[in-house]
C-alpha cells in the first residue's frame, strides 16, 4: 500500500530530513496485513526514507527524459533514484503522454520505445508506462528487445520529441 503523492510529499520535512506520522501510516498499513511503499513526486523523498529509516519496501517516483513534472534536474534524479536501498519503479515514462503531441502512429511507437530505452539503459529503473490497448503493450515489449543504449542520433531524436512535447503543453500547465 502506498500513500499517493498528495499525502506522502506533504509529510516530507526536508529541513530535518524525515517524513512527519508516516511511521503512523505504515503502522495501520502494516496492521491491515499490507506492505508499506512511499509514492512520490518530489525527488528528495527517496534518499529522505532510507536516510531516516522510514518503514517502506519500495518507492513510486517520477522519471523521464523530458524532465516532465520533474523538480530537479534528470540527472539527479536518476542517482537519487540508484543510490535508493529499495527498489523504485517510476511513472510517467511518457510524460503524461505529452511525449505523442505530433507524428503518425508510427512515429509515436517509435518516441515510445526510445523513451522506454532510455530508462531502461539506466539498469536501476523499472518503468510503470501507461498502457491503454494491446498495441502499446506490444510496443513496449519490442523496446525491452531492443538494445537498451540509445545510440547518438536515437538520443538527438528523444531530446527533439521530449522540446516538442514540453512545447505542445497547454498554456495553463504547471512545469
Amino acid at each position: 500500500c502506498m500513500p499517493h503523492q498528495c499525502t506522502t510529499d506533504i509529510i516530507l520535512d526536508k529541513l530535518n530530513r524525515e517524513f512527519r506520522f508516516f511511521d503512523t501510516y505504515a503502522k495501520l498499513i502494516r496492521e491491515r496485513e499490507m506492505i508499506p511503499g512511499l509514492s512520490t513526486h518530489d525527488p528528495f523523498s527517496v534518499s529522505i526514507a532510507d536516510e531516516s529509516g522510514a518503514d517502506v519496501e519500495t518507492y513510486i517516483q517520477i522519471y523521464n527524459a523530458a524532465g516532465f513534472l520533474m523538480q530537479i534536474e534528470i540527472d539527479w534524479v536518476m542517482r537519487q533514484i540508484s543510490l535508493a536501498k529499495k527498489p523504485v519503479l517510476t511513472i510517467k515514462p511518457f510524460a503524461a503522454g505529452s511525449l505523442f503531441s505530433r507524428g503518425d502512429r508510427t512515429e509515436r511507437d517509435r518516441r515510445a520505445r526510445l523513451a522506454i530505452r532510455y530508462i531502461l539503459n539506466t539498469n536501476t529503473v523499472i518503468p510503470i508506462p501507461g498502457l491503454n490497448s494491446i498495441h502499446y503493450v506490444d510496443n513496449v515489449a519490442r523496446a525491452v528487445m531492443e538494445r537498451r543504449k540509445l545510440d547518438i542520433k536515437e538520443k538527438a531524436e528523444l531530446d527533439n520529441a521530449n522540446k516538442q512535447a514540453l512545447a505542445n503543453l497547454p498554456n495553463n500547465y504547471q512545469m
